[in-house]
């Protein structure tokens, strides 16, 4: 079973990835994008 403890981490993985590359590209919209971005970001962490 090896192999379905490594998916985890990997997802997460990919997880925090895209919320950096979404943090990034928020610092260069207007406030109401980035909240439009993160709280897209936080439904689909949940």
């Amino acid at each position: 079973m090896p192999h379905e403890e490594e998916e985890p981490p990997r997802l997460i993985n990919l997880h925090l990835n895209s919320l950096r590359r979404l943090h990034a590209e928020a610092m260069t919209e207007t406030k109401t994008a980035c909240l439009e971005k993160f709280k897209h970001a936080v439904f689909i962490l949940c």
